[in-house]
């Protein structure tokens, strides 16, 4: 099955994104790993947001400029005002999926 796909260019170094319009359930478990991981360790109460975001980078992101290798390595290297767009998009389409 072809995914819908989103593209957008980043406002400051004019990438272009591709980005997934949804995920599937197994996708969206994956983006949860790092609360499993700190459940099954006892620390329920910490969040581990830099995985947690890198888990959603690595799952909506399909390419940046055509290239699908090391993709949160390459956003996260990004000036922070592409990164930050980056965030927001994945943000919006989130917001969207669960309507």
């Amino acid at each position: 099955m072809e995914r819908p796909t989103i593209n957008f260019s980043l406002p400051f170094t004019k990438k272009e994104i591709i980005c997934k319009e949804w995920l599937t359930g197994r996708e969206y478990e994956n983006t949860q790993e790092p609360f499993y991981q700190n459940y099954k360790t006892g620390q329920e109460n910490r969040i581990d947001v830099k995985g947690l975001t890198h888990k959603m980078l690595e799952s909506y992101i399909v390419s940046i400029d055509g290239k699908t290798e090391n993709i949160v390595d390459t956003i996260i290297d990004l000036p922070f005002p592409d990164y930050d767009f980056i965030i927001q998009k994945i943000n919006e389409i989130k917001k969207k999926e669960l309507i």
